[in-house]
């Protein structure tokens, strides 16, 4: 059976503040890859975030026993290394792209973080997927 794939979903289209993007229901896939672009500009620290709560926490909002969700770890297609969730990607006024493979098994939300702003701009978009 042929992988099955989402539409690519853009997360963050050139969003040059701090925030969070609309939350995704990924629950009927197993993996998400994410391509990030960032712009010579880009001076910020991007974090990828997970829930498995029924209705879409506030990925905005601090982490609660009602608002539950946590950041998670991602694989780097670019050299196969693993960035911690609480660490997540700084970008240091260069332009990169890059793209990431993120194991969701019973995940329900996907979200994206924009923090540490400084300057510049990032686009984010993810395809969920199954290998089936």
């Amino acid at each position: 059976m042929p992988a099955r794939m989402d539409q690519a979903s853009t997360l963050l289209n050139a969003v040059a503040a701090n925030g969070v993007s609309t939350a995704k229901d990924i629950s009927d896939y197993k993996h998400v890859m994410v391509e990030v672009a960032g712009n010579a500009a880009a001076d910020l620290l991007l974090r990828f975030q997970i829930s498995i709560s029924e209705t879409a926490p506030n990925f905005g909002a601090a982490q609660s026993m009602t608002n539950r969700w946590d950041y998670v770890h991602v694989w780097d297609y670019q050299n196969a290394v693993g960035i911690t969730g609480d660490t997540g990607l700084p970008f240091a006024a260069a332009a990169d792209n890059r793209n990431f493979l993120i194991n969701i098994d019973g995940i329900k939300w996907f979200s994206v973080e924009v923090s540490a702003y400084v300057a510049g701009a990032v686009t984010v978009v993810c395809r969920a997927f199954n290998n089936q």
